[in-house]
């Protein structure tokens, strides 16, 4: 892949990694939502459920104080 890759042109990159971040953000923001509304599954982080630790866990990321703008490196703009 990494071949056909180097064949593109910079917009083309950019483009690309853009494409492919917000699938990952909108697939791991499905998935924290399925988990809520199932409710019976558990991810347990010391202990405690990591859907219960909050309410919006699944929209957290997105927030002013979310994971995306504290840690990320790539902004997004959605």
């Amino acid at each position: 892949m990494k071949n056909e890759l180097d064949d593109l042109t910079i917009t083309q990159k950019t483009t690309f990694i853009k494409a492919i971040t917000q699938l990952i953000d909108v697939a791991i923001n499905a998935f924290l939502s399925a988990l809520k509304e199932i409710g019976e599954i558990q991810i347990a982080v010391d202990g405690q459920n990591f859907v219960d630790l909050n309410d919006e866990i699944h929209g957290e990321a997105y927030s002013e104080e979310g994971s995306i703008a504290k840690y990320s490196k790539r902004k997004t703009n959605s």
